[in-house]
């Protein structure tokens, strides 16, 4: 639960919703910027460059949402770490959530919001050693 909550809290003290609204908003008024100087009607060229503009901006978001998370499982390790819990805990939480990735459909994980929690693991059992030792 510790690396749960610290996963999380790395996420608001990394501010990752904030950049992610930043980006949202910030391509939202670019792609209806361009609309309007095209002059987008439904069907012509325009609007169909506008949605292929999205599904790639939507992949490229994809990445970084990818990252965020990784970056929120380090400072979710670090955190219960230092308020004295379990580090290892973490591996044991992305155990549970990964026993149902390996039933059914393996979405490509360039479409996938959160990295496969292998991933994740194989991550932490490198970073946890050095977390340790640092603050020891």
């Amino acid at each position: 639960m510790a690396f749960v909550l610290g996963h999380e809290v790395g996420h608001v003290a990394a501010k990752h919703a904030i950049k992610q609204l930043q980006a949202n908003l910030g391509f939202s008024l670019l792609l209806t910027v361009a609309l309007v100087a095209g002059g987008g009607k439904e069907g012509s060229r325009v609007t169909d460059i506008a949605k292929a503009s999205d599904q790639i901006f939507n992949l490229i978001s994809l990445g970084y949402s990818r990252e965020d998370e990784s970056f929120a499982d380090r400072l979710g390790v670090k955190y219960s770490y230092q308020a004295g819990f379990n580090p290892y805990a973490g591996i044991s939480a992305l155990t549970k959530l990964g026993e149902d990735e390996g039933n059914g459909i393996q979405i490509p994980e360039y479409m996938r919001t959160h990295p496969y929690a292998k991933d994740r693991i194989k991550a932490l059992e490198v970073l946890i050693p050095e977390i340790t030792q640092r603050t020891n």
